[in-house]
């Protein structure tokens, strides 16, 4: 599931297929979640979901949304 935001409290946006990629964009400081691109859109996932494919060490970290009250 792909969200608006780091967190299972954002709305989902997106998926992907077993088996399809999404580029790796961004991270949370804590390295939880990653920023991906799906269909031109950014979006969230929960690292522990997927497979990474080649290195990460370079992926920096972003600036993430806030939940609306």
């Amino acid at each position: 599931m792909i969200r608006a935001g780091p967190g299972i409290d954002f709305l989902p946006i997106s998926q992907l297929a077993m088996g399809e990629a999404a580029p790796i964009v961004g991270k949370t400081p804590d390295g939880d979640w990653w920023q991906v691109e799906v269909r031109g859109k950014l979006g969230w996932i929960l690292t522990s979901l997927v497979e990474v494919m080649g290195p990460v060490s370079s992926v920096p970290i972003v600036s993430t949304p806030t939940l609306s009250p």
